[in-house]
């Protein structure tokens, strides 16, 4: 199966660290009541802090 043809799932499915990175990030935004540009920036707040320590590439 090419990388394409592969759902997001199955592609997260590959990577357990960035899975519960992704899953944890969408979990905090949908319980929150932050604006878009409030979420927007805790995100990358997020990414900047934690993507080092993921393990995907």
């Amino acid at each position: 199966m090419t990388k394409q043809a592969k759902t997001l799932e199955e592609q997260l499915n590959e990577h357990p660290d960035l899975k519960e990175f992704v899953v944890s990030s969408l979990e905090f935004v949908n319980s929150s009541k932050l604006t878009a540009h409030e979420a927007d920036e805790v995100l990358v707040e997020r990414i900047r802090k934690f993507g080092p320590k993921l393990r995907f590439f």
